[in-house]
C-alpha cells in the first residue's frame, strides 16, 4: 500500500469465494459496513502500550482489538453517504466500488486479497503472488496487478484546502492519488505546504467541470500521470506552476482535436521534469505572462506534439503580458530545432495619437504579411545605421509583404490612433546564441556624432531577457524603448531603470565603435520581468471575470476592471468594446457605457466606488443557464461580487456559488441580471506579550457584517469576537446577509515569545540590548519602552530585566 490504511465498503452479504461467479441471494447492493486494512489501526507512535488508534470512529477494530465503534461516523450518516469516497483503481481491472448518485455500487475483485505486515516501515504487501487456484478459487483467475491508487472524486465546487479538511488526506496530496472531477464542478488549488513541495497527484482527469491548476501566486501542482479532459472539462492554469514530474512519459490531452481555437486547456507556468517526454494531444494554450521551462538538472526532458491527432501549442499575449519559453535547447522538443508552435504578440493602442512601437521577430521565417494580417493599417519600418546623412536617413519602409523579418533585427511599427494589433505567427522559434554586430558609421559629410552609431536591434527569443546581462562587458549601459502606454516618449533602460527587454520587443542602442553583443539562453528571465510596456498603473486594483454557460456548451464572458478615475462613461484606454455577436440566437453577456457602447470589459471606478453594474444577456439556445466566476489572475482580494436575478430575487456570490436559471430561447434581457460589488472585511492579527491577540479589521462598514468563528479541529467556536483564543488554527467568517456575501479568513493564533523583541525565535544578546535601551537612562528608552515592558506593568524597570534574564538564551519553544 502507498498509504498506512485503506478504507473499504462492504455489502450486507459476504461474497462466497467457493462460488465467485454466482451472486449471493438477497444481495441488494447497499453498503453496510466500513472496514479498514492497514497498520494505522495498531500503530504505536512511542512504542509503548499506548496505541495511537487512528481507526477510532470506524466500524472495525485493529489486530490488537483496541478499536471501538463510534456512531458519529456510521455509514448511514448523510455526511459520509454524500461525500467523496476513496476507490480502488489498481491495475486494469474494474474498481471495486464506484459512485452512482449517492450509493456505492460494488464490483468484484478477481482474487482474494490478503495482507501481511511488511515491518517497521508501516506498509502492507499483497500475499497473493501465487495462482488463484492454489487458494481454492474456481475457475482460476490470473493474479491481480495489485498496485492500488487512491482516487478522489469531487462532490462539489471547492478548493484544495476544503478538500484537505473534509477528507483528511495530507495537504500536499500524494502521487498515489488520482484526481477526478465530474458533474460540472470546479476545484482549485490554493494551498502551499510548508515544505514547498506543492500539491501532488497521479493522474488528473476533468470529465465535466473545471480545474483551476494553481489559484495563487507561488502555488505548485505536481502531476505524475496524465492530464486529461473530457468533452465538457476545462483546465485553467492559475498564477502558480504545473510540474510534469512523472518518471515516465506523460500526456496532456485537451480532447479538442477538431477545434484549434479551443480554450479548454490553458496553462500558466509549466515545468517538465525527470528526463522524459511530455506530449501535447489536441490544442493547448499558454496564458499571457506564463512560461514553459525545463528542469535544469535533467538532461533529456522533452515536450512534443502528438502526431496522431491535430495538436498545437499556442503562446498567448494580451495587455497583461506574453507567454514565454525559458532557457531551452533543440533536444527539449520533439521536432528539435524545427519544432513549430503558435506565438501571439499583442500591441496596445495609443488613444491619443498614431502609435509607434518597438517590435521584433522571434519566430523564424516571419514575414511582413504575418504582422500586417493582425492590422492591415500597420506600417513597418527598418533602420540601417550605416546610411549616410541625417539620423532620419537610416529609415526604410518595408512595403513587400514577403520580406522576411529576422530575429535579432529591430523594427518599428506604426498603428493608427486608437487601433491595436494581435499578431499570431506559427513556426519554429529562435534557440541558441544570437550574436549581433552593432555598427558605427562616421559620416564624413557631417560632424554631429550624436546622430551616428544608433542601432535598432531586438530580443530574438520567445522570452524576456535581462539586457544588463546581455550587455555585460561591452561597456554599454543604456538602451531605449518607445513607451506608447504612458509617456509617448523614449524611456531609458539600464541602471535603476527597467533592465528587462520583453518578448518581441526591439530597442535602440548607441555605440561609438563597432561592438558585438550576444544573446544567450541564460539571459532569459521569466519572473519579475518589469518590462517597459504593458505594466499596470498604480491606480489599477484588479479585474473580476464572469462566465455564462448553458447545456449546449456555449460560453460568454464579461469583465469588470477596477481602475481609479474611471466611470460608467466609455473610456477607450480601460474599457474593451464588445465585438462578438449580440443576436438573441447566440449566448451573450455584456455591459453598456453611458454613451451606448457595448462593452466586454467595463472600468467604472475603484472598489467601493462602483456598487452595481447591469448586464445585458442574450439566452441563445436557452434552457438551464449558469452564471459563475471566471478565474482571472488579477482578481482583487476582499471583494464580494454577487449576481442577482431581479425577476426571481435569486442571488449567487461569484467564486462561491453558481446562479442557475432556466431561460427561454432567443430572448434578450435588458435589466434582469445585475452585478453587485461590496468591499469585504480584511483581517490582520498579531500576538503581543502584554496585550494578547491584537486584531485589526479593515473594510467598508465591516461592523455591519455578522461574525462567527470556529476552531479548525472543531473543538470550539462562537459568534462575534472571542476575548481569548488558545493557540491553534481558526476560521473566521463574515456574513452580510442583505448583500448575499460571505467572507472567510484563516487565522493562526500563536503565543507571543516573551523577550524576543526582534522576532527571530530566540532571546539573545540583541534582545538584551533592547532591554538595556528601554531601562531608565537608556539611550532609546522612548522607542523601546513598550517592547521592553516584560512584566506588563506599564513601565520599564529592573524587574523587567530580572524577568528577561529567566528566559535569556532559551529558544521560544
Amino acid at each position: 500500500w502507498n498509504t498506512r490504511a485503506s478504507w473499504i465498503f462492504q455489502p450486507n452479504k459476504n461474497w462466497d469465494p467457493a462460488n465467485p461467479n454466482v451472486g449471493t441471494p438477497g444481495y441488494d447492493g447497499k453498503c453496510r459496513a466500513l472496514s479498514c486494512v492497514g497498520v494505522d489501526l495498531d500503530w504505536s507512535e512511542d512504542g509503548d502500550d499506548n496505541t495511537v488508534n487512528t481507526g477510532l470512529g470506524t466500524l472495525i477494530t485493529g489486530n490488537s482489538e483496541v478499536g471501538s465503534f463510534d456512531v458519529d461516523f456510521a455509514i448511514q450518516l448523510t455526511e459520509i453517504v454524500n461525500s467523496s469516497q476513496w476507490s480502488y483503481s489498481g491495475g486494469n481491472e474494474l474498481i471495486p466500488f464506484s459512485n452512482n448518485s449517492n450509493v456505492l455500487t460494488p464490483r468484484t475483485l478477481k482474487e482474494l486479497v490478503a495482507f501481511t505486515d511488511a515491518g517497521v516501515d508501516n506498509s502492507y504487501a499483497s500475499t497473493n503472488a501465487v495462482d488463484a487456484t492454489s487458494v481454492g478459487l474456481t475457475p482460476a483467475y490470473d493474479a491481480l496487478d495489485f498496485d492500488p491508487n487512491g482516487s478522489i472524486n469531487i462532490p462539489d465546487s471547492l478548493t484544495w484546502s476544503q478538500l484537505f479538511s473534509s477528507i483528511g488526506v495530507a495537504q500536499s496530496g500524494s502521487e498515489s492519488l488520482d484526481f477526478v472531477i465530474d458533474n460540472g464542478y470546479t476545484c482549485s488549488i490554493d494551498v502551499a505546504p510548508e515544505d514547498g513541495s506543492g500539491v501532488n497527484f497521479g493522474s488528473v482527469t476533468v470529465n465535466a467541470g473545471s480545474f483551476i491548476g494553481c489559484d495563487g501566486v507561488g502555488r505548485t501542482l505536481g502531476v505524475s500521470g496524465n492530464l486529461s479532459l473530457g468533452e465538457t472539462g476545462t483546465f485553467v492554469g492559475g498564477r502558480g506552476q504545473l510540474r510534469l514530474r512523472g518518471a515516465n512519459a506523460q500526456i496532456i490531452d485537451a480532447n479538442n482535436y477538431s477545434d484549434a481555437s479551443s480554450t479548454k486547456m490553458r496553462l500558466n507556468s509549466v515545468k517538465v521534469e525527470n528526463n522524459k517526454t511530455a506530449s501535447i494531444k489536441g490544442h493547448v494554450r499558454m496564458r499571457p505572462g506564463g512560461h514553459l521551462e525545463f528542469d535544469p538538472a535533467a538532461s533529456s526532458d522533452q515536450l512534443a506534439l502528438d502526431g496522431t491527432v491535430a495538436s498545437t501549442l499556442t503562446f498567448e499575449s494580451d495587455a497583461t503580458g506574453t507567454a514565454a519559453i525559458a532557457a531551452c535547447a533543440p533536444s527539449n522538443f520533439g521536432a528539435g530545432a524545427n519544432q513549430q508552435f503558435t506565438f501571439e504578440r499583442y500591441i496596445p493602442a495609443d488613444p491619443n495619437s498614431p502609435s509607434w512601437v518597438n517590435i521584433g521577430a522571434y519566430v523564424t521565417g516571419t514575414t511582413v504579411a504575418d504582422w500586417t494580417a493582425a492590422n492591415p493599417s500597420m506600417l513597418i519600418f527598418k533602420y540601417n545605421e550605416s546610411n549616410y546623412g541625417s539620423q532620419s536617413a537610416g529609415w526604410s519602409y518595408l512595403w513587400d509583404a514577403s520580406t522576411e523579418l529576422l530575429p535579432g533585427s529591430g523594427y518599428m511599427a506604426m498603428l493608427p490612433q486608437g487601433q491595436d494589433a494581435h499578431i499570431s505567427v506559427t513556426g519554429a522559434f529562435q534557440m541558441g546564441d544570437v550574436p549581433i554586430t552593432l555598427t558605427f558609421t562616421d559620416d564624413p559629410n557631417q560632424s554631429d556624432v550624436t546622430v551616428d552609431g544608433w542601432n535598432l536591434v531586438s530580443n530574438p527569443y520567445p522570452a524576456p531577457v535581462n539586457m544588463q546581462q546581455v550587455l555585460a562587458g561591452t561597456g554599454i549601459s543604456t538602451w531605449y524603448v518607445f513607451d506608447n502606454q504612458t509617456a509617448d516618449a523614449y524611456i531609458a533602460g539600464g541602471g535603476d531603470a527597467p533592465s528587462v527587454l520583453d518578448v518581441g520587443q526591439s530597442m535602440w542602442i548607441k555605440v561609438s565603435a563597432e561592438t558585438v553583443i550576444t544573446f544567450s539562453e541564460e539571459d532569459k528571465v521569466t519572473d519579475n520581468t518589469g518590462t517597459f510596456v504593458r505594466e499596470f498603473t498604480e491606480e489599477y486594483a484588479g479585474t473580476v471575470g464572469m462566465q455564462v454557460s448553458n447545456a449546449s456548451d456555449n460560453l460568454a464572458r464579461a469583465f469588470v476592471k477596477f481602475q481609479a478615475n474611471t466611470s460608467a462613461a466609455f473610456d477607450m484606454e480601460h474599457d474593451a468594446l464588445m465585438y462578438n455577436s449580440t443576436g438573441v440566437a447566440d449566448l451573450g453577456v455584456w455591459m453598456v457605457a453611458e454613451s451606448g457602447e457595448k462593452l466586454s470589459r467595463q472600468a467604472a471606478g475603484l472598489i467601493g466606488e462602483v456598487s452595481t453594474i447591469p448586464l445585458k444577456v442574450n439566452s441563445g439556445a436557452g434552457g438551464l443557464t449558469s452564471f459563475h466566476a471566471y478565474n482571472h489572475p488579477e482578481t482583487p482580494d476582499y471583494t464580494c461580487v454577487v449576481i442577482e436575478d431581479t425577476e426571481t430575487g435569486e442571488r449567487a456570490q461569484l467564486g462561491v456559488d453558481t446562479l442557475s436559471v432556466n431561460l427561454p430561447a432567443n430572448t434578450h434581457f435588458t435589466d434582469r441580471f445585475v452585478l453587485h460589488f461590496t468591499p469585504a472585511p480584511s483581517m490582520t492579527w498579531q500576538s503581543t506579550a502584554c496585550d494578547g491577540l491584537e486584531v485589526e479589521l479593515t473594510g467598508e462598514a465591516w461592523e455591519t457584517w455578522d461574525a462567527t468563528w470556529t476552531a479548525n479541529d472543531g473543538s470550539t467556536g462562537g459568534t462575534g469576537f472571542p476575548n481569548e483564543l488558545e493557540d491553534g488554527d481558526y476560521t473566521f467568517e463574515f456574513a452580510l446577509v442583505e448583500a448575499g456575501c460571505l467572507q472567510s479568513v484563516a487565522v493562526t493564533v500563536e503565543t507571543a515569545c516573551l523577550g524576543d523583541f526582534n522576532l527571530n525565535g530566540e532571546r539573545d544578546i540583541v534582545d538584551l540590548l533592547v532591554i538595556l535601551a528601554g531601562l531608565p537612562g537608556g539611550t532609546l528608552a522612548t522607542d523601546f519602552a513598550e517592547e521592553a515592558d516584560c512584566d506588563c506593568d506599564g513601565a520599564v524597570t529592573v524587574n523587567d530585566m530580572l524577568t528577561f534574564l529567566t528566559v535569556f538564551a532559551t529558544p521560544c519553544e
